[in-house]
């Protein structure tokens, strides 16, 4: 098969993918506010929502050792992760339970964590470094039409029919496991396969090594690559300022904006939508010309004004179209840098262990972050926290920026030695 008929045929499978998966994900993205509307959740049971995301995403780690240096479970591993990951909605409409309800988004964002480092791979084996941002892009793009179609559709329904969204869930996961047939047609082209110097023999599977070996891959990774290290902790710092407002999110908008199903999903949903896809070929066109560092910076700082935006938005519900704006105008660029780094910082090597350091870090954030901001909220209120999320996106914006300071005087002092031998 020819190289171009690799990429087109991953352009296909992966643009699938995001038109059926996305509708899901975005029922589960209103869950919080739901469960805030019709359970009367406490911030608890809100913060513990929220953080499953991110936590889950240490467990999704591990699937990085069914993919490395294995390029034939790279298409296994995305297959079963999209049918694991929506069976628990097939059974929404007969159990009514929160917990239930958490357990069932941490499973579905687990298996989309899980299946990260397979597509990122499959990008590096199958599409060309010139058109990769482009065609993320796309598939991106796509994903926030669905974003912005789905929840106009829904939620009038849910603003009338506080059962429905059961059987929403349920019907989308049911679409969602009908997609599996695209990727069945995914080709990987194996003859460009990529050696990773930090290759281990993962035949033996012990438990030291399962439970173990990716942290210590992981661990010699971060210690060998500055460059790499730099990134995680500007992505941290940046990463940590969105997740600390998020349990607080859908209390503020249940209880001091008071926002319909309709209000939320025009906020969340179109007008984030909206601003994903008109910057997104700006993001990837400016991707391909600036250092990822640089790249880093001016996405946290479009995180910083969403917060800013928070801050002073008191109670006035039009601001928070506003702040939904630029936070899909950050996300389009955030989303493409946090998939593609990998790709970019693991150059001859297998990306697979770059992108699961990324999955682990995200991790590592949600054992904290979200309760801080419980805690920060149950003693301060929204104020505080809404603050707090602008000061750690400011540290990562200036981290990044002073990463790109960095590795051009690293670049310059180079070429110098260069000149002068």
């Amino acid at each position: 098969m020819q190289k171009n008929s690799f990429q087109s045929n991953t352009q296909f499978a992966f643009i699938i993918s995001k038109l059926f998966n996305s509708p899901l994900g975005v029922m589960y993205g209103l869950l919080a506010f739901i469960l805030c509307k019709n359970f009367n959740a406490t911030p608890f049971e809100i913060a513990v929502l929220i953080s499953s995301k991110p936590l889950v995403a240490i467990i999704s780690f591990y699937s990085v050792l069914i993919i490395n240096d294995r390029p034939h479970n790279l298409k296994k591993l995305i297959i079963w992760s999209t049918i694991l990951g929506c069976l628990p909605c097939l059974f929404f409409p007969f159990f009514s339970h929160v917990w239930f309800y958490i357990f069932s988004s941490a499973l579905f964002m687990m298996a989309n964590r899980a299946a990260l480092p397979a597509w990122s791979e499959i990008f590096k084996l199958n599409i060309s470094s010139e058109v990769r941002g482009k065609i993320f892009s796309q598939g991106s793009s796509i994903n926030y039409i669905a974003n912005i179609a789905i929840p106009l559709i829904v939620a009038p329904l849910m603003d009338y029919y506080f059962v429905s969204w059961e059987w929403i869930f349920c019907i989308l996961a049911i679409l969602q496991i009908i997609q599996v047939l695209a990727i069945f047609s995914l080709n990987i082209n194996h003859s460009g396969e990529s050696f990773n110097s930090l290759k281990k023999d993962y035949k033996d599977f012990s438990l030291k090594n399962v439970l173990i070996g990716p942290w210590k891959n992981s661990w010699i990774l971060v210690k060998q690559r500055a460059d790499f290290r730099s990134y995680l902790i500007a992505f941290f710092l940046g990463g940590s300022g969105l997740i600390l407002v998020q349990p607080v999110l859908p209390i503020f908008f249940e209880k001091v904006l008071q926002l319909s199903y309709t209000q939320l999903a025009l906020a969340i949903s179109v007008c984030k939508g909206i601003g994903f896809i008109l910057v997104s070929p700006f993001w990837a066109r400016l991707f391909n010309r600036i250092s990822i560092h640089l790249f880093n910076f001016y996405v946290t700082l479009f995180a910083a004004i969403f917060g800013l935006i928070l801050v002073g938005m008191g109670q006035q519900v039009e601001y928070i179209y506003l702040a939904f704006f630029v936070y899909g105008v950050m996300q389009a660029g955030s989303e493409l840098s946090w998939h593609l780094s990998g790709v970019i910082f693991s150059k001859c090597e297998d990306s697979t262990l770059f992108t699961g350091v990324n999955v682990a870090m995200v991790g590592l954030r949600g054992c904290i972050i979200p309760f801080l901001g419980e805690v920060l909220y149950l003693f301060n209120g929204t104020f505080t926290v809404f603050l707090v999320s602008v000061l750690f996106c400011l540290a990562g914006a200036g981290y990044s920026l002073m990463s790109d300071l960095k590795a051009r005087k690293l670049i310059e002092s180079d070429q110098l030695i260069g000149v002068n031998d």
